[in-house]
């Protein structure tokens, strides 16, 4: 297969980063991945080389719920953040439509076959502020095996063709590489364990299953603005988990895991409110920022699994 043909129709993006402050990060010794699941093996003093014995002050386990979006299932908000942002939530997934330009809202009745696409909704572009002349629009309404990523030190992007399709050496797919259905999307299920001690400092377990194989998926928590400085949540944004870097990529059965050493315990703190588990369909990373313009959030980065820190469940 000619090259030309891989790279035809391909579309050049120019973005910048937005500019977001970094969420609290501590060095995570290489120690932290031979934990097993459910199971702190290995002490925050062993991992950080501390003498000391710290004290466990609480132990959390949650049950990751699915989403389609921040806080977002069904076009419904799972849990209440509090202050002025309330149940504020947003899609970041949608259903391919093979008959029309604009994707499709995933629905309850949404049968096991159909296609994942990327896709903005208008509510996103109105919660982020960001003028909807600014959006691409040919990036909606494409399947997620399909979303074009970088394949030259140009900047060019493509889309990719499966591994077992073409020429060795050309940029592809790596296997298993079907396209990805509502029913493959929903399998994705995770738990999380949060140890907290008396100095403050917390450890983080997650165990996630049902995921995409060799899929890149990173790790965010919402947290609560107070932007008047009167103690209540005006505004809500995303943080890397645990400081960068926040990704992970899970096995050839879909099976993952992300631990972390946090400075704080994330079951205390107020403003700490719900973890995202994210997916990226373009297969690029994000730095420190949620999503890089002009990919706005829903374009190439897709929420699928969350579980609340400080959030009331509805």
């Amino acid at each position: 297969m000619n090259i030309n043909k891989i790279f035809k129709n391909t579309t050049s993006l120019a973005f910048c980063i937005l500019a977001t402050p970094l969420s609290l990060s501590v060095a995570a010794h290489d120690a932290n991945k031979n934990l097993m699941e459910n199971k702190v093996s290995v002490s925050v003093e062993e991992v950080n080389n501390n003498t000391s014995q710290k004290q466990v002050t609480g132990i959390y386990h949650d049950k990751m719920t699915l989403v389609t979006g921040t806080n977002d299932f069904f076009g419904m908000p799972v849990w209440d953040f509090g202050g002025d942002i309330g149940p504020e939530r947003i899609a970041f997934l949608q259903a391919y439509n093979p008959d029309g330009d604009l994707p499709l809202d995933i629905t309850a009745d949404l049968p096991d076959d159909a296609l994942i696409a990327s896709g903005v909704t208008q509510h996103f572009l109105d919660f982020a502020g960001i003028p909807a002349e600014i959006i691409d629009t040919s990036l909606n309404n494409i399947p997620l095996r399909q979303v074009p990523t970088l394949v030259s030190p140009a900047g060019t992007k493509a889309s990719l063709l499966p591994i077992q399709d073409i020429p060795l050496g050309l940029p592809a797919l790596s296997m298993p590489n079907e396209p990805i259905t509502w029913g493959e999307w929903k399998k994705a299920t995770g738990r999380s364990k949060i140890v907290c001690y008396d100095d403050g400092t917390s450890f983080v377990d997650l165990k996630m299953h049902g995921l995409i194989p060799n899929g890149l998926y990173t790790i965010w928590m919402n947290v609560g603005l107070d932007m008047d400085g009167n103690g209540v949540f005006e505004s809500l944004a995303g943080r890397a988990w645990g400081g960068m870097p926040n990704a992970f990529v899970p096995d050839i059965n879909g099976n993952g895991s992300f631990q972390r050493i946090l400075p704080y315990c994330p079951k205390e703190d107020p403003s700490a409110l719900l973890v995202n588990v994210v997916y990226h369909s373009d297969g690029i990373t994000t730095g420190a920022s949620p999503f890089v313009m002009p990919l706005i959030a829903g374009m190439a980065t897709h929420s699928v699994l969350a579980f609340p820190l400080t959030a009331t469940p509805l």
